[in-house]
């Protein structure tokens, strides 16, 4: 690999180099194609019927020859891929190093993730070798993989999933989230065999709270309103919910009646949700946490 890198020159475009494989492969098809179409032509049972099929014969490609052209071919696609992606990680590199100079700059945090950039409030995911960009917020994304061209196409994903976040406090707002939390509590309470409150340490896993937080963020948009009204935004996403809850726990020390405490669930507790709910780990890690009335 490293001897086609250091090979190439400097004047080697993608594009062009594309186009040329293009053409080869066509030139490879054509005599192919041509004989099958002749071939296929050809009706049984006439009179000229042995008189086609001959001559469709004698132009018939060297089926030895095509083999060793496709496998050079194939060859060439695979040097072609080890160049471009290096040049694609390499161009996608310069807008990244500048993107992440302007932002230490600016004064603001900004953390080595690996796969990407950690923010203050939400994360970038990059996919280098595809020039590509999305937004997350606790590993869930904010929105599609957008192409990079420049360092304000990573400033406007940035904006755009900051954006998308923070409407989803039109679902759980900020003056009411405290009651809108303890409202879904009781309710997932006494919906769970019928008991009342008297177990102050009643735990309850994140899918079954958020399932109940989603109805009870849906009947506080239609408090004081018609009963028929539209609701444009009607329903509470996951991320909405992740977010709800970071934005729970920044209160939750100023709360003295209706505190929830929110905890990560142990690996034997995980495994069972898991086993019980037949869910994958992988869900279980981010949503299998449970919280309770303290």
């Amino acid at each position: 690999m490293s001897e086609i890198i250091n090979n190439t020159p400097d004047t080697w475009n993608e594009s062009e180099e594309f186009k040329k494989i293009i053409t080869r492969l066509r030139e490879i098809y054509k005599p192919i194609n041509n004989y099958f179409t002749h071939f296929l032509a050809i009706k049984p049972g006439l009179i000229d019927t042995l008189e086609k099929l001959e001559s469709v014969q004698k132009k018939s490609f060297d089926i030895n020859i095509t083999i060793q052209e496709l496998d050079t071919l194939k060859k060439e696609c695979e040097q072609f891929l080890i160049i471009a992606r290096k040049q694609r990680i390499e161009k996608f590199g310069y807008i990244e190093s500048d993107f992440v100079n302007s932002y230490r700059q600016s004064g603001k945090e900004i953390i080595d993730l690996g796969k990407g950039w950690g923010l203050k409030l939400i994360d970038i995911e990059l996919n280098r070798e595809a020039g590509t960009a999305r937004c997350l917020y606790s590993d869930e994304p904010l929105g599609k993989w957008k192409k990079i061209a420049s360092v304000e196409d990573i400033e406007k994903i940035i904006e755009t999933g900051i954006n998308t976040l923070e409407q989803t406090r039109k679902f759980i707002p900020d003056e009411k989230i405290v009651d809108i939390f303890w409202n879904a509590y009781c309710a997932l309470a006494k919906n769970n065999d019928n008991k009342e409150l008297s177990d102050k340490r009643k735990f309850f896993l994140y899918p079954d709270f958020f399932r109940e937080l989603r109805i009870e963020a849906i009947r506080n948009l239609l408090s004081g309103k018609n009963p028929d009204i539209h609701l444009k935004s009607s329903d509470l996403s996951k991320v909405g919910f992740m977010y709800a809850l970071d934005r729970y726990r920044l209160v939750s020390d100023s709360i003295i009646d209706k505190r929830l405490t929110i905890e990560v669930s142990t690996v034997a507790e995980l495994k069972y949700a898991v086993k019980s709910r037949r869910l994958d780990m992988n869900d279980a890690g981010s949503m299998y946490s449970k919280i309770y009335f303290r």
